[in-house]
């Protein structure tokens, strides 16, 4: 029974699953078992976690998306501790230590995170950091205490992470679905953060089809609204959010040929807008799309 479970999802990222595992194996700390679940990848990604042997853990299922895909990994891992690792991105070799020491040491933290760097799709180093910590970002300020999270950067007690239900399985392949589950963990315990670049996070070109990106940020701003709706700060972030999605939604079916859905979202948009009084570069650029559709078809 291993102390930590690193909990892998899998679909077809057949080209850098081995680099992320060999950096789960490379840990310092190796108390600790590696469990990849493979959401049907088509690509042959398994067949590679598979050549690890004993030494990685491989579960198949048909696609069910990362959420439901990572609440089944933590079910089937025996850890004290939980810590996320994207099938694309990798860990330093002192992350899982300098995690662990944390938590062993302070009873009352129920979750870890640390800085991250990027790196390129062929593992090169960028100068871009992404830091755990950054209150200027208003959605890490209104809904995170300032934390700011990615899931690859993060360990957490099993027990805070059953305390909060876990990920929304809502969400459609993989996206957002964390960013659901983070005000949930600040909301169920404390946490820290170590400001030492510990994790490397791929930076690509997005995977995932437009029309998933807006269902996933819909289902999203819906979850922060039921839980944060009734304060003022967060309700006017929110209805700026739900604004750009409005215009982005009317821009995309614009785009594909559905004219008055488009723009009715627009309007939409524009509608919100100004009973609100909010969002004004987004109503403007809203306005733009809107009158370009009556003039000619969107660039």
């Amino acid at each position: 029974m291993a102390k930590v479970g690193v909990v892998m999802t899998l679909y077809n990222a057949r080209e850098h699953i081995d680099e992320a595992i060999q950096s789960a194996l490379a840990q310092t700390y190796t108390d600790r078992e590696i469990l990849v679940i493979d959401d049907g990848s088509t690509d042959g990604s398994g067949e590679v976690v598979r050549r690890f042997g004993d030494a990685v853990r491989y579960e198949y299922q048909p696609n069910s998306g990362a959420a439901r895909a990572t609440n089944r990994g933590v079910a089937l891992t025996s850890g004290e501790y939980i810590a996320f690792l994207e099938n694309d991105d990798a860990w330093l070799p002192e992350k899982l230590e300098r995690q662990v020491a944390v938590l062993d040491a302070n009873p009352d933290i129920g979750a870890v995170n640390c800085d991250l760097r990027y790196f390129s799709k062929t593992s090169q180093p960028l100068p871009n950091i992404i830091h755990g910590y950054c209150p200027s970002d208003p959605h890490c300020r209104l809904f995170l205490k300032g934390f700011n999270f990615m899931l690859s950067a993060l360990i957490v007690r099993r027990g805070v992470f059953e305390a909060t239900g876990g990920f929304h399985e809502g969400f459609k392949a993989a996206g957002l679905q964390d960013v659901e589950w983070y005000p949930r963990l600040i909301d169920a315990t404390r946490v820290h953060w170590i400001p030492e670049t510990l994790t490397f996070f791929r930076r690509h070109e997005p995977r995932i089809a437009s029309e998933i990106v807006l269902f996933n940020t819909e289902l999203l701003l819906e979850c922060l609204w039921k839980r944060y709706g009734h304060d003022p700060w967060k309700r006017r972030y929110l209805i700026e959010q739900k604004i750009s999605l409005l215009s982005d939604r009317g821009k995309q079916r614009l785009r594909g040929g559905h004219t008055e859905e488009g723009r009715a979202d627009l309007k939409s948009a524009l509608r919100l807008a100004a009973r609100e009084r909010a969002a004004g570069k987004m109503a403007l650029r809203s306005a733009m799309r809107l009158m370009r559709s009556y003039l000619s078809p969107l660039p």
